[in-house]
């Protein structure tokens, strides 16, 4: 494997590695007569498959198929990703400062390798609510840096335009984020580049990802170590979190399996998020925990501590996000033409939010080259 990715960099220069679809995976149409004769097999009937469909006969190569070393696919398949991810990581640390591998198959420990994404999220209201809570248990799994494929993958028709805005003004805040879908569904071209709609959807997505690159340096900030003056020093873990991550001894949290636990996130200890994740929304409810917290729409404190407050949520508007009391971030202007962080400049409003004890503190990440062979303190 290294020695391919070696020949193919003698062509092409790369510091990045896309591992998609890397299953052990055999793609051909079976007919009823294998499928029947699949029943046969010695893991067929297993107790569990995911989303209660056998893909592993439909589409994946069968788990009773015997490696060289005499052992079964069936109890080596969840590691192939893995490992794929591990040493195509140890090919690019000869070429690259900072590796960029990128693997849609994974597995628990992977995140030290690879990054991920949710594939082939579907292009409607339903995959846009799914997506966000897989994208939070990611970060229970460890999977800091993972995203969702924004406006959806898959479609049958152009993807609604107010849909493809309010997933824009969701991804705001993804570790990782991609616009990506597949260009056309039996014969029908369902473009969602954001050019692609009229100027009121179009202006409303740019300024999305315009609110992305002011708050870019501040989540860069996120993946690093910070000190804490209260608390010692200490990480910040996931990125994206539930909420019960950091209230879930508060009495007057919603219950698990509320909508508030689906509906809203945290982005690291200061920000909270509240995205529209339904159609024709014109209002949201949201939870505070008992702090103090800010919308940094308006910079207003919120009147409710430890309750729902109500919001009017426009489309040409951001979603409700969310400063808490006893921090600070950092924000940038942002002019045209971004096309990396070297683009961006060094000149910052700071945003404070003081406590009841009027004491607010952050971070920012004081490095230009954002790699891992220049952290400084």
């Amino acid at each position: 494997w290294q020695k391919m990715l070696d020949d193919m960099y003698e062509k092409w220069a790369f510091s990045g590695v896309w591992l998609d679809a890397n299953e052990v995976s055999n793609l051909e149409e079976k007919n009823s007569q294998f499928l029947q004769k699949a029943q046969t097999r010695k893991y067929y009937d297993l107790p569990f498959y995911p989303g209660g469909k056998n893909f592993y006969e439909l589409r994946i190569v069968d788990v009773d198929c015997v490696h060289h070393n005499k052992l079964e696919e069936y109890d080596v398949r969840v590691f192939t990703a893995l490992f794929q991810t591990k040493y195509t990581f140890e090919a690019l640390q000869n070429k690259s400062p900072f590796p960029f591998v990128l693997s849609r198959a994974t597995l628990f420990g992977g995140a030290k390798y690879a990054y991920t994404w949710i594939p082939d999220a579907r292009s409607d209201w339903e995959s846009l609510k799914i997506s966000l809570a897989d994208l939070l248990n990611h970060g229970i799994f460890g999977y800091v840096m993972a995203g969702v494929d924004i406006c959806g993958f898959v479609g049958r028709s152009q993807t609604n335009p107010e849909l493809c805005t309010r997933w824009h003004q969701l991804a705001v805040f993804y570790p990782f984020a991609r616009n990506s879908h597949i260009l056309q569904t039996e014969g029908i071209n369902n473009n969602q580049e954001p050019y692609t709609y009229s100027d009121f959807y179009f202006t409303s997505i740019l300024n999305a990802i315009r609110l992305r690159y002011s708050l870019l340096k501040q989540l860069y900030t996120l993946f690093f170590m910070k000190k804490d003056h209260q608390e010692g020093e200490k990480k910040i873990g996931t990125l994206l979190r539930p909420l019960f991550f950091d209230y879930h001894n508060e009495t007057s949290l919603p219950p698990y399996g509320s909508p508030t636990h689906e509906q809203q996130f945290l982005v690291g200890d200061s920000l909270m998020v509240a995205p529209v994740l339904y159609d024709k929304t014109s209002h949201i409810d949201v939870y505070f925990p008992n702090r103090r917290w800010f919308d940094l729409r308006n910079y207003q404190e919120i009147p409710v501590r430890g309750g729902i407050h109500s919001f009017i949520v426009t489309i040409t508007e951001p979603i409700p996000y969310f400063l808490k009391g006893g921090h600070l971030i950092f924000i940038q202007t942002i002019d045209e033409n971004i096309k990396s962080t070297e683009d961006l400049t060094n000149i910052f409003t700071l945003i404070i939010a003081l406590n009841d004890e009027h004491y607010a503190e952050g971070s920012i990440l004081g490095s230009s080259n954002y790699n891992e062979h220049y952290i400084y303190d």
